[in-house]
């Protein structure tokens, strides 16, 4: 039982925190695309953008101050991107998982704005 329990245990709390950042990757990457969305509407603009998905956060109980949101335009492209490190947004920080606190969890969606 001894020599079994510590490696039974590193596999779980291992599919644990890959489970939460495939999570946290997913909530990203969604509140990057509904940033987008609503900044490529024709009056959106990179500010609408921003809240938008701050609000996405939020409404997935992550806390968005936790989270780089940064929106640009050109031309007529939209970016929306949404990171943090692991380190701020992890949740286990065990010493065997491969998962640095300095690894860079983010979401980014380009979208072409709407008008003339």
């Amino acid at each position: 039982m001894a020599l079994v329990m510590p490696i039974l245990l590193g596999l779980i709390f291992g599919m644990i925190e890959f489970g939460y950042f495939f999570y946290l990757k997913h909530n990203l990457q969604s509140a990057a695309r509904e940033g987008a969305r609503v900044g490529s509407t024709l009056n959106g603009t990179d500010g609408d953008a921003v809240a938008k998905a701050s609000a996405f956060l939020t409404a997935a109980n992550l806390p968005s101050g936790s989270f780089s949101i940064s929106s640009t335009t050109s031309g007529d492209k939209i970016t929306v991107t949404v990171q943090a490190t692991w380190g701020q947004v992890g949740i286990l920080h065990l010493p065997f998982i491969p998962l640095a606190d300095d690894k860079l969890v983010s979401g980014v969606t380009v979208m072409r704005k709407e008008g003339p």
